[in-house]
């Protein structure tokens, strides 16, 4: 009898044994696959060889072993930085270090990577802060749209998504980041910046230039398309955009755009109460209120309110307002 139940209790044992070692296959990732860091699994990706070295080079793979953080990257294939060599007649990666200079290099890779993590169906259309700076200080912006897959800043698409890291996730995609200007980054967004976008260019004085230039450091107070549809609306015998133009000329349309444009890369954060000069030569009034809302009145006394904020480009920064104003 004693061995008998010497037998049932070993079978019980070896049967409890058995069910956590299943449990334990089932709980792995990727059919028992065990997650690594964002550095150690572009390590062990043969897509990613040219990216491993540029993070070795500017001493970004430990920022991303780094397990008290998490990062989404978009990381660029071994064919995306060919491309970009090719692009500009360059022969390899020790040439790119050379042209961009190596803190150069490391702030073009920090513009692939947020300071969260985003799966790929949690991407919107719209502006994410990247871990790059800007000359003028910010964290640039890029540009993500998901109307057909998840393409960033209208060159790189998403290619392999959901790469899972235990600090994150790896998006890879067909081409290098490169940080954009103001006006590329609200010409990338036509369902946000269309009317804007066709008025900078129907405008005097090449405004859409202007804004995509290096030698300019602006902040953008930008209408959205709906600011522009009210505009039509409340205007007499305007039906379209283009009757707006007509009606008001070229000339006066870029001195109400103007109107929108201050010298400086003024960040939110740093935006006061008090009167502004515009690049027009008249003023608007900034009105900052207590839980950090931010309106504008105008030079009509219309006044209109700041609804989307620090979208960085390399020239200046941008601030999404929901009407146009206009000097007195």
């Amino acid at each position: 009898m004693k061995k008998f139940l010497l037998k049932i209790i070993l079978l019980i044992f070896a049967s409890a044994f058995i069910a956590a070692c299943s449990d334990d296959d089932d709980n792995g990732n990727n059919g028992g696959t065990t997650q690594v860091s964002i550095a150690a699994t572009v390590e062990a990706d043969a897509r990613f060889t040219i990216l491993l070295d540029a993070l070795n080079r500017t001493n970004l793979t430990s920022e991303l072993a780094n397990e008290n953080a998490e990062f989404t990257v978009f990381a660029p294939n071994d064919a995306a930085f060919q491309s970009l060599f090719q692009s500009l007649n360059l022969a390899d990666l020790d040439a790119a270090e050379t042209l961009l200079t190596n803190a150069g290099l490391r702030n073009v890779l920090l513009y692939h990577v947020l300071n969260t993590e985003v799966k790929a169906a949690s991407v919107t259309t719209g502006y994410a802060s990247t871990l790059a700076q800007a000359t003028a200080g910010g964290a640039l912006s890029l540009f993500t749209d998901i109307s057909s897959g998840v393409t960033v800043n209208g060159t790189a698409d998403v290619v392999g998504a959901d790469i899972d890291a235990t600090n994150g996730v790896i998006h890879e995609v067909n081409n290098v980041l490169l940080p954009l200007s103001i006006y590329q980054l609200i010409s990338l967004n036509q369902s946000t910046f269309g009317s804007l976008d066709a008025a900078l260019k129907a405008a005097d004085g090449s405004l859409n230039d202007v804004l995509d230039s290096d030698t300019v450091l602006v902040t953008l107070f930008a209408p959205d398309n709906s600011a522009f549809d009210t505009l039509i609306q409340n205007t007499p015998m305007v039906n379209d955009l283009g009757e707006l133009v007509n009606t008001l000329g070229t000339g006066p349309l870029a001195n109400v755009l103007l109107y929108h444009v201050v010298d400086g890369n003024i960040r939110a954060e740093n935006v006061m109460t008090g009167p502004v000069n515009s690049l027009a030569g008249a003023s608007f009034d900034v009105a900052v209120t207590g839980n950090g809302a931010v309106t504008i009145t105008d030079g009509t006394n219309n006044t209109v309110n700041v609804t989307e904020v620090n979208i960085q480009g390399t020239n200046g920064v941008v601030h999404k307002i929901n009407g146009v104003i206009l000097p007195q």
